[in-house]
């Protein structure tokens, strides 16, 4: 994959958009930090961190009575994760009871693993975890030797709920279950409206296709999310795409991830995507996928049209166009995913079109099978005073924080 050179009106054009930008994003309203729940597992210190996000953690110990503390020998660079619990207990309940901000409302939940050798075996363990009591995902952690892994979900809470509750559950013999971070984001009604309130869904890719990873602060990503960066494809371009002029896009997408986008070399050429799943417990699954498509600041000729034809899995699904200063969104669920395991994806010039395919950013989830494993029960939680709590605390470092700014 290759990036188009810039032409003399580019600059100019960019311009012009990013003060356009900065007027929409003025008006904007700003992501309530204070909502949001960030643990720092394993934390032995007084003080939570406040992370390269400029995000304040919470210690763990207002979440989860069993395990054990964990310092790694290495920093990792990002101070929420130099820390981590582990649980040795294989026949203990290891689990974080976490209180949801809204009962009945969708909230992300992420867990994030990084292994580090703490334990000096060398040997990186694979886990469940399970929410309130059903199996969710299954970790492996080999991969946290070159950096964190992830396991995140949109999850719909139940009516009179007062806690979430996150297990760790031991899969094979003499490997120890750890974590090293646990974050609770409530999400708007206007986020992922097909997927309803009453499912929950597991992520299983967000990519901005043209760009490097973003998150939560100068990227424009408002709900704590992390759009991974994506990958080399052959017979695709990176281009700049205008950022949307419309007051809001659907699923409120990192700003960032709607400006560069990738395009096929030629209107001849598809672009050709794969997404593997995790392996599910029964044969089929279904996913919930989402494409985001931006414009370039202007087209080749005026009369032009890029109007692309999505296929899943060889099957024709639906058609989009393009708009200039728009981003089009376009949500394909319910898609059954064969016991294959992978979702093959196609985008291609539609017959009536005169410009090549174009997307910017993607993202997958599976539905979470409600009956899958675990007996469907959980304990109860003090959820409401642990939240006060906890956003006393919060409201207090952030106070701190601004007086601390001021005196300097």
């Amino acid at each position: 994959m290759k990036t188009i050179s810039s032409s003399p009106w580019t600059l100019p054009l960019v311009f012009v958009a990013c003060n356009l930008l900065l007027l929409q994003n003025a008006s904007s309203q700003p992501p309530d930090t204070l909502q949001w729940l960030n643990i720092d597992c394993g934390n032995d210190e007084g003080l939570p961190p406040i992370g390269r996000d400029l995000l304040v953690w919470s210690l763990d110990t207002n979440y989860t009575t069993t395990g054990t503390k964990s310092r790694l020998s290495i920093p990792t660079g990002r101070p929420e994760t130099d820390t981590l619990r582990f649980f040795p207990d294989a026949a203990g309940k290891n689990c974080y009871s976490i209180p949801p901000v809204k009962q009945s409302l969708k909230h992300l939940i992420r867990a994030g693993f990084y292994y580090g050798n703490y334990d000096a075996l060398g040997k990186p363990p694979t886990f469940d975890l399970h929410l309130d009591g059903r199996k969710w995902t299954t970790v492996n952690t080999s991969s946290s030797q070159e950096g964190l892994v992830y396991r995140e979900a949109v999850y719909a809470v139940g009516e009179g709920a007062d806690s979430i509750e996150l297990c760790l559950i031991r899969s094979r013999d003499g490997e120890v279950p750890f974590v090293s971070s646990v974050e609770l984001v409530p999400l708007w009604d206007g986020l992922y409206t097909e997927m309803g309130n009453e499912s929950s869904f597991s992520l299983v890719t967000r990519t901005n296709l043209g760009g490097p990873e973003l998150r939560t602060g100068i990227d424009g990503e408002l709900h704590n999310r992390i759009w991974t960066r994506g990958a080399d494809l052959s017979n695709t371009s990176v281009v700049t795409t205008m950022a949307p002029l419309q007051t809001r896009v659907e699923n409120d997408p990192a700003i960032d991830a709607l400006m560069k986008s990738i395009q096929s070399d030629n209107a001849q050429n598809t672009i050709f995507l794969t997404v593997d799943l995790p392996k599910g417990d029964s044969g089929q699954q279904t996913a919930y996928l989402v494409f985001y498509f931006t414009e370039l600041f202007a087209r080749p000729k005026l009369e032009d049209t890029r109007i692309m034809d999505i296929y899943i899995d060889g099957k024709m699904m639906t058609s989009v166009e393009a708009e200039l200063t728009k981003c089009k969104v376009t949500t394909l669920y319910p898609i059954t995913v064969s016991p294959a395991n992978s979702i093959n994806i196609t985008l291609a010039k539609s017959n009536s079109s005169t410009l090549p395919p174009m997307v910017s950013a993607m993202e997958v989830f599976t539905r979470i099978d409600s009956s899958a494993g675990g007996d469907g029960t959980k304990s109860t939680s003090d959820g409401a005073q642990r939240r006060l709590v906890v956003a006393s605390y919060v409201v207090f470092i952030h106070v701190v924080s601004i007086l601390f700014i001021s005196l300097v």
